[in-house]
């Protein structure tokens, strides 16, 4: 495979990876762990480790890509949150650690949204960037960041 591989948690159909008490480190040709890849995806953490240090997680590209964590770890370089028209990404956790580097919100098209609920657990990351102010129409897309608990560093 090619420096572009990618590894699709759904296209054309729904689709849940699980991972727990056990670790998913992606091969070295691999750059995007892609969860929601034009139909539903679930990325279902409760223990364990997802190691794409040097890669990406695209969520919600074109569909509904949702990460649901309770407790283990995420290592990503970026999460890319929407990359496309009827892109929803959801991050939901109660648990467990997500680092990463940046993660970048693109709800650029009308009526798309992102949306963060932080209820335990920790997310580090360098960066929140979003969305592209030129492109965003605020008037009908949102990012939502709801902290009811955890970390957000």
């Amino acid at each position: 495979m090619g420096p572009a591989s990618q590894i699709g948690i759904s296209s054309g159909g729904t689709a849940t990876l699980n991972v727990a008490g056990r670790t998913l480190t992606a091969p070295s040709n691999y750059t995007y762990l892609v969860v929601g890849n034009a139909s539903q995806g679930v990325l279902q953490v409760s223990g364990g480790t997802v190691n794409l240090v040097s890669d990406s997680i695209w969520l919600g590209y074109g569909a509904t890509g949702t990460i649901n964590m309770s407790s283990g770890t995420i290592n990503c370089r970026n999460i890319d949150a929407g990359l496309t028209a009827n892109g929803h990404p959801i991050i939901n956790m109660t648990g467990g650690q997500i680092n990463v580097s940046e993660i970048i919100f693109w709800p650029e098209n009308a009526g798309a949204s992102a949306d963060i609920h932080l209820d335990g657990g920790i997310i580090s990351a360098g960066y929140l960037f979003g969305p592209n102010w030129t492109t965003f129409d605020a008037s009908s897309s949102t990012v939502n960041l709801d902290i009811s608990g955890g970390t957000l560093t």
